[in-house]
């Protein structure tokens, strides 16, 4: 089913022309040449390595504010954190409060909608992306009352 921009005739039709049939979107190419050339400099096993190092970040740090993990961390992926929301509050509270501090981050989806929300951590992301991500939470946790005086 043709589209737009994704017609496969209206592409092959320009091929022949050997021109493109509307104008490409440049700085996504120049992008991934950018981002392939770190990938190179930095090398695949540091990359997993590094995901790694940022998933268990992550989740440690979420375990240590006391709150649940929705995947059970032997097959949990390196890509993302899913959090249960504390019971009491509201998810949009939680989020709009790490928000305020900076942070962004995903809520549920589907039947998950208002029960959970997401950390981020594939591709370019530091340490210290990360710390500031759980700082937000906490102070995020703070402000709505979830935490008590140990973890605080």
């Amino acid at each position: 089913m043709p589209r737009f921009y994704f017609d496969l005739k209206e592409a092959k039709l320009s091929l022949e022309k050997n021109q493109t049939p509307w104008t490409p979107a440049l700085p996504i190419y120049f992008g991934l040449d950018v981002a392939l050339e770190k990938m190179t400099a930095e090398g695949l096993p540091a990359i997993l390595a590094r995901h790694q190092a940022i998933a268990d970040r992550v989740r440690g740090g979420v375990k240590d504010l006391g709150l649940k993990l929705v995947a059970d961390e032997r097959f949990a992926s390196n890509t993302v954190t899913a959090v249960w929301v504390p019971e009491g509050i509201k998810d949009s509270a939680l989020r709009n409060g790490m928000r305020d501090e900076g942070v962004h981050v995903a809520g549920g989806q589907g039947a998950l909608t208002g029960k959970i929300f997401r950390i981020g951590h594939l591709g370019y992301v530091s340490m210290a992306d990360v710390d500031d991500a759980l700082r937000a939470l906490k102070a995020s946790l703070g402000k709505l009352g979830v935490l008590s005086a140990a973890t605080a």
